[in-house]
């Protein structure tokens, strides 16, 4: 299982109080207008197949996010494709030389939830921007590695993850425009075991910005200054397996039982 919403809570009560409060930048706008907001994550499970599930609510802004519930909901499937040797087995991707690649129009996809809404409710629209600016982005794992060296988890433009493992410790890193890569150090994570990975960038409303990061329960939080996330929203291939910026491939043997990437507005916590 992924770490829990206890653990998750208290990572974000750490993160509030361990950071000294900074200006937020004047150009910081959250991703919604008037009185709307969007919200989008994405899953991938490995139950049948390599597809993923991307989940888009709208509705009414409410805590600085969108409403629960909101007045429009939806998911769309993401078709991914295999390259190379991928397996499905028990539940989880098996790599063995092999990555997946998925093509998403994250911007068509969520204007098509908008525009559903607009339907359910008159009024309710809102922008979509090329580039959209995020105060948070977090990523959840679920990762058995039987050989040591980076795993390249999930890679966009905007937003890729690694973790490398290590006989019984393991790093997690995070790139994200345009804050850079920023790394854990040697967390607890046995090597031949399931281990829970999670990494979020978080903002808070002073401005207050850091990168957390969490394995099997161990946390470590670090500063990070006031950027918040350009994530870029046109149509695009993420890898899963691989990282084409840094030429690298999942290690043969690496599992893969569970995927979730989640950019939350303000308050979708």
């Amino acid at each position: 299982m992924h770490l829990s919403w206890t653990l998750f809570t208290r990572l974000l009560i750490v993160l509030l109080m361990g950071f000294a409060p900074v200006v937020a930048p004047p150009n910081a706008a959250p991703v919604y207008a008037a009185d709307y907001a969007y919200y989008w994550s994405l899953t991938f499970d490995y139950e049948t197949n390599f597809d993923g599930v991307l989940h888009v609510a709208v509705g009414h802004a409410e805590n600085g996010g969108v409403q629960n519930p909101p007045l429009y909901e939806t998911d769309f499937p993401l078709a991914c494709q295999r390259v190379g040797n991928v397996g499905l087995a028990g539940g989880s991707a098996i790599f063995n030389g092999g990555y997946l690649t998925c093509n998403i129009d994250l911007q068509r996809m969520v204007r098509a939830a908008i525009a559903t809404c607009g339907q359910v409710a008159p009024g309710c629209a809102l922008p979509v921007e090329d580039v959209e600016r995020y105060h948070s982005f977090r990523m959840l794992a679920n990762v058995a590695s039987t050989t040591t060296g980076a795993a390249p988890l999930f890679y966009h433009e905007d937003a890729n993850y690694t973790v490398t493992p290590a006989l019984s410790t393991a790093q997690i890193a995070a790139t994200l425009t345009p804050i850079g890569a920023v790394s854990s150090s040697a967390l607890p994570a046995p090597l031949g075991a399931v281990n829970s990975y999670e990494s979020r960038y978080l903002c808070g409303v002073t401005g207050v910005c850091g990168m957390q990061f969490g394995v099997n329960g161990a946390v470590e939080s670090l500063p990070q200054g006031s950027a918040w996330v350009d994530f870029s929203t046109p149509a695009t291939t993420i890898y899963i397996g691989r990282n084409p910026a840094a030429n690298t491939t999942m290690p043969a043997g690496t599992s893969l039982a569970y995927l979730f990437i989640d950019p939350p507005n303000l308050g979708n916590n």
